[in-house]
C-alpha cells in the first residue's frame, strides 16, 4: 500500500482542492505514481473531475469520489434516510485506490469535526488512516486562531504529522503579511 496524505482544512472553501491539485501534479511531473481522491462530494463534483482530469483519468470518478451528495451538506445529513456511512467502508475504498501508487493523497470535505456519521468525523478517519495530514488554511483574519483550533484537535487524538498550509488569497488582508 502506497503512503497517504490526508489534506484537511480549517473549514470549507479555503483551498484544499487547489492544494491537492497542485501537490498531484508536482509528484507526477517529478516521477511519482501519485494518485488523488476526494471521498466525499456534497453539491457538485466539481473538485472530483478536476482531481480526474490532473490524473489522466486513471481512476473513475466514482474511484475518486465514492460518496456524493446532491445538497450541500456533510456526509452524516448526506446519507439516505435509515442508512449510515460505514468508516470502515471508507477506509477500504481508500486503502483500495492506495495499493495501486506510491502516493495517495486523500482530500477531506470541510473542516476536521465534519461528520461522516453520527459517531465518527473526518478527524476519526485521518486517526484510522494513520496517515499524515496537511492543514490547508486560508491566509487572512481569523487564520491563526482556527488553524490553531485544528492543530489541537489533530494532536489531541494522536495525530502528530502534520503541516500547515497557508493560502493567499484575492485581496490579502493587512492580517496576511503577520500570519506566518
Amino acid at each position: 500500500m502506497g503512503k497517504i496524505i490526508f489534506i484537511t482544512g480549517t473549514d470549507t472553501g479555503v483551498g484544499k482542492t487547489v492544494v491537492t491539485g497542485l501537490l498531484l501534479r508536482h509528484l507526477r511531473q517529478s516521477g511519482c505514481n501519485a494518485l488523488a481522491i476526494k471521498p466525499f462530494c456534497s453539491g457538485s463534483r466539481a473538485d472530483a473531475r478536476l482531481l480526474r482530469r490532473l490524473q489522466d483519468n486513471s481512476l473513475t470518478l466514482d474511484e475518486i469520489n465514492p460518496f456524493f451528495f446532491k445538497q450541500p451538506v456533510a456526509p452524516a445529513a448526506g446519507a439516505r434516510p435509515g442508512k449510515s456511512i460505514s468508516i470502515d467502508t471508507v477506509l477500504r475504498k481508500i486503502r483500495v485506490v492506495s495499493s495501486h501508487c506510491d502516493v495517495l493523497l486523500v482530500e477531506g470535505i470541510g473542516g476536521l469535526l465534519v461528520p461522516i456519521n453520527k459517531k465518527r468525523t473526518v478527524a476519526d478517519l485521518i486517526r484510522s488512516l494513520g496517515c499524515s495530514a496537511l492543514i490547508v488554511s486560508p491566509n487572512r483574519l481569523g487564520t491563526i486562531n482556527h488553524t490553531l483550533l485544528t492543530v489541537s484537535a489533530m494532536q489531541a487524538i494522536g495525530i502528530k504529522e502534520l503541516k500547515i498550509i497557508l493560502v493567499g488569497q484575492k485581496e490579502p488582508d493587512i492580517s496576511a503579511f503577520t500570519n506566518l
